[in-house]
């Protein structure tokens, strides 16, 4: 009995010291280790490259189709859906990755910018178009896994979402904005959301107030001052808010290229242009010849007479081509419901006003547009919809003393000079490739969003 209990003791102690096949019970724990950490390594390296490239998917397909809201295709072919569809195709065909994007991920709606929030309303236009992009059982796409599903991992559950929405920036609808420089001298006050740029650079000089908490902004695409390098170039004392107005922007003045002033010269020449502003009702222009009559010769030019214009009607004036040639405003005149076209300056007299006008010259000259003391741009209406005046032109645009601006908008291709005392600026909004001289004692801004404009620069951009 001892001896065979000896022996149960010594196979029992054999058995314990015996390490034949512990190398394969440790390959079998380090198999299951290494499939683990390569389904780490490999299986989430791929979903999170395949978020990446959902995500790029819905900003596009945002983008495709809030540009459909702004540009909607005339045909009725396109819309906004079809082109979020498309785009998201070409960038993850479905013959690859089966339906990302169903139309019943796409909203059209208005964006909340406060609560950011998507809201449709069918009486209210939409500003926004949001996307969901998905990887997921709701699309019957989950994205398989490689090594993880070794470990009963078999997919990933990944959905992405966009917002795109069409802006019209502040310093196009409020604001001045130059491809040149904005010279802003002594004295001048700037509120409510109203926005200066300068492609090359601001200059203030003393005593400027920018009302920084109400939205004012400087904006330069280097917004250091020049002795540090960059383009805010302060000479004076007591600028307030500059320093914290002054942020890095890269604003174009697109509107006041030659391309585009062409453009719209042509539309608005048009009397049954689309979007021509509702008093033009004439469908016929009114042909106004100021050149010498035919069959005389040295006969003197033709002077512009305020009774030639036809009310409510697109009035086409063709100056002489030599002596200085130019149409003048009357002093103390008021022109409204007309759109003018010419080819030579156009100056305004003392006293004169403009409501409810688009003036557009194809003059180059500096001052293609000049206006003596106390023009009023616009009809004083508190910023109300309509009355507006705007001057389109390939030259300069030069205001002299006590100009009133109330919703207008001015775009050149030259210089744009303003100068002192501006009063009851109540909306404006400038483009030009030039520079923008202010002089002093402005006060800018009375109120915001008041433009009428014959053109916008709509944006859009991702919010979400």
């Amino acid at each position: 009995m001892q001896a065979f209990r000896r022996l149960i003791v010594r196979k029992a102690q054999q058995f314990k010291d015996d390490e034949r096949g512990v190398g394969s019970t440790f390959a079998i724990f380090m198999a299951i280790i290494c499939i683990g950490i390569g389904g780490l390594a490999i299986d989430v390296s791929n979903a999170w490259q395949m978020r990446q490239r959902l995500q790029t998917t819905a900003d596009v397909a945002a983008h495709a189709g809030a540009l459909m809201i702004v540009f909607p295709d005339v045909t009725g072919i396109k819309t906004t859906v079809s082109e979020a569809l498309a785009v998201a195709e070409m960038n993850m065909p479905t013959s690859r990755f089966q339906n990302v994007l169903t139309a019943a991920d796409i909203t059209i709606g208005r964006w909340n910018t406060v609560t950011r929030q998507m809201t449709v309303d069918a009486l209210t236009p939409p500003n926004a178009v949001e996307v969901v992009t998905r990887l997921d059982d709701t699309n019957n796409n989950p994205l398989g896994t490689f090594f993880l599903r070794l470990m009963g991992f078999s997919h990933w559950q990944i959905s992405t979402r966009a917002v795109a929405m069409i802006d019209v920036r502040e310093c196009h609808a409020d604001g001045l904005v130059a491809g040149g420089k904005v010279d802003l001298t002594s004295n001048n006050a700037f509120y409510n959301g109203m926005c200066i740029h300068g492609q090359q650079g601001v200059l203030l000089r003393d005593n400027n107030f920018f009302d920084y908490a109400n939205g004012v902004r400087i904006s330069m695409p280097n917004p250091a001052t020049v002795a540090e390098g960059g383009m805010l170039d302060v000479r004076g004392d007591s600028n307030i808010g500059a320093y914290e107005s002054a942020v890095e922007g890269w604003i174009v003045p697109t509107l006041s290229a030659i391309s585009s002033i062409s453009n719209l010269t042509t539309n608005y020449s048009n009397p049954t242009y689309s979007e021509k502003p509702t008093y033009i009702t004439n469908t016929s222009a009114n042909p106004i010849d100021l050149r010498a009559t035919k069959g005389q010769d040295g006969h003197p030019a033709l002077n512009f007479n305020i009774s030639m214009l036809e009310p409510n009607a697109v009035n086409i004036i063709t100056c002489a081509a030599t002596g200085g040639a130019k149409v003048q405003i009357p002093n103390n005149t008021t022109i409204s419901n007309v759109i003018i076209v010419a080819n030579c300056p156009i100056e305004f007299g003392e006293g004169s006003s403009v409501e409810n006008a688009i003036f557009i010259t194809s003059s180059t000259d500096a001052n293609s547009f000049k206006g003596a003391n106390n023009v009023r741009l616009g009809a004083a209406d508190g910023c109300t919809g309509g009355g507006g005046a705007q001057f389109i032109t390939p030259g300069g645009l030069n205001f002299a003393s006590d100009m009133e601006y109330y919703g207008s908008q001015v775009i050149a291709n030259g210089d744009v000079h303003l100068a002192a005392g501006v009063n009851g600026l109540s909306g404006i909004s400038v483009q030009t490739e030039g520079d923008i001289t202010v002089t002093a004692n402005n006060t800018m801004g009375a109120c915001s969003g008041g433009v009428d404009t014959v053109a916008d620069l709509f944006v859009v951009h991702l919010v979400y």
